[in-house]
């Protein structure tokens, strides 16, 4: 289960990602290969989302966390998503990254969209 510090920084991306005009297809989808935290939509494109979570760390800190090893996960995850819905077969494909970083003395998050993080790894 996930802690409740990556839950909310999920959540806050979900809202951000609507707030953004994207529509939310599916949340912490899993297969055998991995798990994609969001996977949204926005006119002809569909987007894999891996939210990173962090309390008072640099962005560029926690966007490292985001492995070789994660993404090629990420992306044998989207094939297997893709392969179950084509109704998606002419969208564009894009792997983004969302940072959501809890900086404790405010209280508050901040959130870091970044599109096109990586592209489709192959096996």
């Amino acid at each position: 289960m996930k802690n409740d510090l990556g839950t909310t920084g999920e959540l806050i991306s979900v809202n951000y990602l609507t707030g953004k005009g994207y529509q939310i297809l599916s949340k912490n989808y899993y297969c055998l290969y991995g798990e994609v935290d969001i996977i949204a939509k926005k006119g002809m494109a569909v987007t894999f989302c891996e939210v990173k979570t962090r309390t008072n760390t640099p962005f560029d800190q926690i966007q490292t966390s985001v492995s070789i090893n994660k993404q090629r996960k990420i992306s044998k995850t989207a094939s297997v998503y893709l392969s179950n819905h084509p109704e998606f077969d002419d969208f564009e494909i894009s792997f983004d990254i969302i940072l959501c970083n809890f900086i404790s003395r405010f209280n508050q998050f901040k959130i870091k969209h970044i599109p096109d993080a990586f592209y489709y790894i192959d096996f």
